[in-house]
């Protein structure tokens, strides 16, 4: 059971884009992984994060009753709706977290990541070939509930380079969901060590992206793991990485006119402000924010989609909530500095703070940073003890 409830979280993961009504498949997927666990009994909420869970609804409450009377162009039917949004969100991966610290699944559930993500990196490759074979092989129905349009996965709309997305609805965030997994798989304290054949599929999958933001996102996190020269010296004495490398050069001077079109001249015209999409990421994100109400923001679900979290936090909840979220991502640094340099990274590349991906990215990142104090893991464990003897009477 423990297998079948991880592999649906981690699928909710990747099925973030796709949408039927008003639901993502990744919500509806969440929502089915904490059920089957509350089935089970396999999970409780402890005291602790009763009070955080308790704190949420305070501050938004407060949030929604406020910009109701002072703020003129505020609509609060979309602030009801992402305060519901937030506070399940928050419940299923407190739930989660507790479940999978509990049960001692943080190998396994990164064994079952490690595979979802070379599959959906096949999967991504398959399409793309597909698309070049003009539709010889069949992909469209891998799109049935995402973006069809030429522009998620044709570079800048048009022309003949085809960027891989896989089951995501453009190639950046495909690289998101990779990064990721590729940070977690790298600095996780549980001891465990990805596949160098893993490693290298997904780097290929990165690349294939052409995602500017995806590709430097990358070369960060690959930095941050081998910035060691011992480390990275016996990283390139192993074989299968030797084999890779060459493999990777090879594609690299095969492609490199795409490689430069994608990457050397997007990176130029970043410099020099022409490229819009990286100015909106960078710079653009910001010009949401509400200076006359700094303290209260837009209110909750009031500002257009914009890429970068803390931009899109700061823009909808003001001055006191975004100060709270940096301390939390100050936390995670201090727990696992590596794995917070990539939560920034990632809040960075892809902005939604009310959409289930983002939400799945904090729990794996809890996961890995935080762990259980002794008092809630000892009433967890007590709880779980008495499962087991039920389930062999």
């Amino acid at each position: 059971m423990d297998k079948i409830i991880l592999s649906l979280l981690s699928i909710a993961f990747v099925l973030t884009d796709w949408k039927i009504g008003l639901f993502t498949f990744g919500d509806i997927f969440l929502f089915l992984t904490v059920g089957l666990v509350a089935v089970k009994k396999y999970s409780n909420i402890t005291a602790n994060q009763i009070i955080i869970i308790l704190g949420v609804l305070s501050v938004t409450l407060l949030n929604i009753l406020l910009n109701n009377s002072f703020n003129v162009d505020y609509s609060i039917s979309d602030s009801v709706a992402g305060g519901c949004k937030i506070l399940i969100y928050l419940f299923s991966i407190i739930y989660l977290y507790n479940y999978i610290k509990n049960k001692r699944l943080e190998v396994m559930f990164l064994g079952i990541l490690s595979s979802t993500a070379v599959i959906i990196c096949i999967l991504g490759i398959y399409i793309s070939i597909s698309i070049l074979l003009k539709g010889l092989l069949p992909y469209k129905f891998f799109w049935e509930f995402t973006r069809t349009d030429l522009s998620s996965y044709m570079y800048r709309g048009w022309g003949n380079i085809i960027r891989t997305r896989s089951l995501f609805s453009e190639p950046g965030y495909l690289g998101y969901y990779l990064n990721a997994v590729l940070g977690l798989l790298y600095f996780n304290k549980v001891k465990f060590e990805i596949k160098k054949s893993t490693d290298i599929i997904i780097t290929l999958t990165i690349l294939a992206t052409f995602s500017f933001g995806a590709i430097l996102t990358m070369i960060a996190i690959k930095s941050i793991k081998y910035l060691n020269y011992a480390k990275l010296m016996g990283f390139l004495r192993d074989r299968k990485v030797i084999v890779g490398l060459l493999i990777i050069t090879g594609i690299l001077i095969k492609m490199w006119d795409l490689f430069e079109e994608t990457l050397i001249i997007r990176f130029q015209e970043v410099l020099s402000g022409a490229d819009t999409s990286a100015t909106a990421r960078i710079s653009g994100s910001w010009s949401y924010i509400n200076y006359d109400n700094i303290l209260l923001g837009n209110g909750l679900g009031n500002t257009p989609p914009i890429w970068n979290v803390y931009a899109y936090i700061l823009s909808d909840l003001g001055l006191i909530v975004f100060c709270v979220c940096i301390l939390f991502n100050f936390r995670i640094f201090l727990a696992n500095y590596k794995i917070g340099i990539v939560l920034l990274l990632l809040n960075f590349q892809k902005g939604g703070y009310l959409a289930s991906g983002f939400w799945i990215t904090l729990l794996l990142v809890c996961i890995y940073s935080f762990e259980l104090f002794k008092a809630e893991r000892g009433l967890l464990c007590t709880q779980n003890e008495k499962l087991i003897s039920k389930e062999n009477q």
